[in-house]
């Protein structure tokens, strides 16, 4: 059998999972890894946690040197600089100083930053992605610098929030009307928040109009609603694209938003050319739809799968739920599967229910205990949980690896509901707020009572009667015109309860409203519900409360 010829082109993190899983399968195969970007073997998502002085030293962000590289593994590297083609029936790759032919070729050139018309190109103008970034960007600031972030991703928050931590004095601007697009708008409030208390100044709803350049440098940006913001470092951070275009050259099917299409064996429309990274778009596992997701994570496995079978290896592609978390000063955010507006797409309004519960990270009695709330997605019809979001200072990443996993498995709310979890005080407690969730969720989908979300009831107010159970928690005040009868005083004061409207209880979490709706609805109130997550969700969607209530 004659030797083959494996070409990787790119030389990011992806490129040089693809290169190694060849050489894994194939010790005898020449494998060349073209990188065209100066990237080499960097660890992308790692970089801005440099700034905040988190990574042990900036060496720590290359994922082996070329000369490592070449040496445990026998793989060539080969800069690239100037035009390259791909001549499909030739299977050769063509470089400004010559071509490689190749056996099997590898896409993995990823995703570009889009540049920002609007902030012109200056010498403390910058992206943050790789070490050759993250030199640039230390040239151009000293401490205590006034950084801009431009975008509203994940990236954009995850850099303001190490700048933050790097001790500058940071502002983000967002053009959308909210932050992190893949989270629910409760969830967008809630990172906002936790970024403001961190110091962080947010602008939404407003982009750059102009700059104001000297010797080089922006010193002040204008923004669209006329505020003048003096900065030091402009640091732009999408919105993302995936670098599809030698393929599009090539022939390549591409999808609308130029992501590239690949079957489970991560090969494309051209034969012998199979494309990994974050310029692929991959199936969900909850729809099927194709999804072009520029994850770090994602982008890894699809590179094992493409450089295995470039390699003639086995591997399959699987789908994918979007699973991303995100840190916002002291708050972890993270989602899986489909959000709300994703749900009713896939199925019908009708068919989708959520469940907001809140709990703790481990065992109240421990100090180091933190709030926990999780939002629960699922089918009514058939029990399946479709999307989880979860939020808190600590245990949010365990709880949303645990749902990502039963949303692969086709697992029902009344099944996580029985889970086996670890338990222990410092790390959960005896009843897990996984657990909470699918109990509630199973309660819903039984018909015991009638689960009211915070957008539901906002959106119902006046033609609904609402009952605070729980106010004795002292909170800043309650919904308005909520009646309060106290849940210890309910059964004495069930005639008081009217009759020509639905009732919602609300506590603070949530826990108390429905066990006051299951009294309710034992004693002929049909209509009887609570609203699920309580007042907590109902502020942290950022809905109005009022002081005063109507006591009973």
């Amino acid at each position: 059998m004659a030797r083959q010829t494996i070409v990787v082109l790119g030389g990011n993190g992806s490129g040089v999972s693809a290169a190694t899983a060849a050489r894994e399968l194939d010790d005898e195969a020449r494998i060349v890894l073209v990188d065209p970007g100066g990237e080499a073997t960097s660890t992308v998502a790692a970089v801005p946690y440099a700034i905040s002085g988190e990574t042990a030293s900036d060496s720590t962000l290359s994922r082996g040197r070329p000369v490592a590289l070449s040496a445990s593994h026998g793989i060539e590297m080969r800069a690239a600089q100037g035009p390259i083609r791909i001549d499909v029936a030739a299977r050769r790759l063509h470089l400004a100083d010559g071509a490689l032919e190749y056996t099997a070729l590898v896409h993995a050139l990823g995703a570009e930053t889009t540049p920002d018309p609007r902030v012109p190109a200056a010498a403390n103008v910058h992206r943050l992605r790789t070490p050759e970034d993250l030199a640039a960007v230390r040239a151009a600031i000293g401490p205590r610098a006034r950084v801009c972030v431009i975008g509203g991703s994940p990236t954009a928050v995850e850099a303001a929030d190490a700048f933050r931590r790097g001790g500058h004095i940071v502002t983000i601007v967002h053009s959308g009307g909210r932050l992190l697009d893949d989270f629910s708008e409760m969830g967008s409030a809630r990172a906002t928040d936790a970024l403001r208390a961190a110091g962080v100044d947010v602008v939404l709803g407003e982009g750059p109009a102009g700059a104001d350049v000297e010797e080089g440098r922006v010193v002040r940006l204008t923004l669209t609603g006329g505020a003048r913001a003096p900065v030091d470092l402009v640091l732009i951070t999408g919105p993302l694209r995936p670098h599809s275009g030698l393929l599009r050259a090539a022939g390549a099917e591409l999808n609308e938003d130029g992501s590239v299409v690949v079957d489970e064996l991560c090969a494309t429309s051209l034969p012998h050319v199979f494309a990994c990274g974050a310029s692929v778009a991959v199936p969900h596992a909850v729809t099927g739809w194709p999804v072009w997701l520029p994850q770090a994570g994602l982008a890894d496995r699809t590179a094992m799968v493409a450089g295995a079978v470039a390699a003639g290896g086995q591997a399959r592609l699987e789908p994918v739920l979007n699973t991303s978390i995100v840190r916002a000063g002291e708050l972890t955010l993270a989602r899986t599967g489909l959000a709300w507006d994703e749900a009713v797409e896939y199925a019908t309004a009708e068919e989708i229910g959520q469940v907001s519960v809140h709990g703790s990270s481990c065992e109240r009695t421990l100090k180091a205990s933190q709030p926990l709330a999780i939002d629960l997605i699922y089918h009514r019809g058939d029990g399946r949980i479709l999307g989880a979001e979860v939020a808190g200072k600590a245990g949010a990443d365990k709880r949303v690896d645990v749902l990502s996993a039963a949303i692969v498995g086709g697992m029902t709310v009344e099944r996580i509901s029985a889970l086996d979890l670890a338990y222990a005080p410092p790390f959960s407690t005896a009843r897990d707020v996984v657990n909470v969730a699918g109990w509630v969720a199973g309660a819903a989908r039984a018909g015991l009572a009638r689960v009211w979300t915070v957008y539901e009831l906002a959106a119902h107010l006046g033609s609904v009667a609402i009952v605070d159970v729980e106010p004795e928690r002292g909170r800043a005040g309650e919904i308005t015109d909520s009646l309060v009868i106290p849940l210890a005083d309910l059964r004495s004061h069930i005639a008081a309860l009217p009759r020509d409207r639905p009732l919602v209880f609300v506590s603070e979490t949530g826990r108390l409203g429905y066990v006051a709706a299951r009294i309710a609805r034992l004693r002929g109130f049909k209509d009887a519900g609570f609203l699920t997550g309580g007042l907590l969700s109902w502020q942290a969607a950022g809905l109005p409360v009022k002081q005063g209530s109507k006591h009973r």
